[in-house]
């Protein structure tokens, strides 16, 4: 998924490739288990902790309601 670009002494410079799709507004995480159902039937959800105790249950509810499987990894600052 990661792939190195060009190398240096001192960093890498890595790029990533994902589906050019790009959504907003209010409610708009309630359809996010149908939207990730169109790209498979697994996800990644990856958030800091702030973010998934303010979004987090309506994520998951959303993903559950469309069975799609989920990890959901934590990470903090």
């Amino acid at each position: 998924m990661f792939k190195v670009i060009e190398s240096m002494n001192s960093f890498s410079i890595r790029g990533y490739r994902s589906p050019n799709f790009y959504i907003q507004g209010r409610g708009v995480l309630g359809y996010l288990g149908r939207l990730v159902k169109r790209f498979g039937k697994k996800a990644l959800v990856l958030s800091d902790s702030d973010v998934r105790r303010i979004v987090g249950g309506v994520v998951e509810y959303s993903l559950k309601s469309y069975g799609v499987d989920y990890i959901y990894v934590v990470f903090n600052r």
